[in-house]
Order: C-alpha cells, then sequence, then structure tokens
C-alpha cells in the first residue's frame, strides 16, 4: 500500500494511491442502495461497486447513517480524486507558464520582488 503524501502536496505520491486503487477496483465506483428511500437517510448500503459492477465494499444491508454517507464519501472521493490531480496538474503548469512570462518574456518573480522590495523600503 503506497504512503499518504504529506504537505507540501506530492502530486506523484497521490498518483501512485490513484494507480493502486485502479488495480484493485477501477473507478469511478458506485453505490448500490437498499431499502425504501434510495439515499443514505433511508436505505441501507449493499455494496459499493467498481466501473465493472464488480464489488469493492459490501457491507451488511442494516447499515445505516452515518455510515451511508461515509459510503458515499469513499465512493465519491475514489472518483473526484483523479480530477482533482488533474486540475492542480493543470493549474501548476499554468503558474510556471506564467512565472516563465507568460509567453510575454517578462520575469514574473522578478518584478514581484522588486515591487516588495520597494513597498518594505517605504
Amino acid at each position: 500500500m503506497p504512503t499518504i503524501p504529506t504537505p507540501p502536496l506530492d502530486l506523484a505520491a497521490l498518483r501512485e494511491v490513484c494507480d493502486w486503487a485502479d488495480r484493485l477496483a477501477p473507478g469511478p465506483w458506485f453505490i448500490s442502495w437498499t431499502g425504501d428511500g434510495g439515499d443514505e437517510e433511508s436505505a441501507g448500503i449493499d455494496f459499493i461497486r467498481d466501473v465493472n459492477g464488480d464489488d469493492v465494499i459490501v457491507a451488511d444491508s442494516g447499515v445505516y447513517p452515518p455510515y451511508g454517507k461515509v459510503a458515499s464519501f469513499i465512493a465519491t472521493a475514489r472518483s473526484a480524486l483523479p480530477a482533482a490531480l488533474d486540475e492542480i496538474e493543470r493549474l501548476r503548469e499554468t503558474l510556471e507558464w506564467l512565472d516563465r512570462g507568460g509567453g510575454l518574456g517578462l520575469d514574473v518573480h522578478a518584478k514581484i520582488a522588486r515591487r516588495s522590495a520597494r513597498s518594505s523600503r517605504e
């Protein structure tokens, strides 16, 4: 099992967690509800299933909130983490591009440093 990354955010370690989860049970994951209401407030959870319909977590159908909400979180987070990592990587690439001048040949960090130095002297 991969180690859980700690700050600063290690995207490679988080990708490893996603890859590990994909090897175990490919995402996205889904909840299979039992009971009348079809939601975590009024139903037990029989299964969390992967994208292939295979059981990831099998629970007693007598499981009721807050466990249903926890299972919903697990399934949702499992599906959301890869998308969040994609967005973080896109934003980091954009910041790096801006740091290099945003294609305009500007040295953004140097300008910020000069302005900060001027402000601190004033």
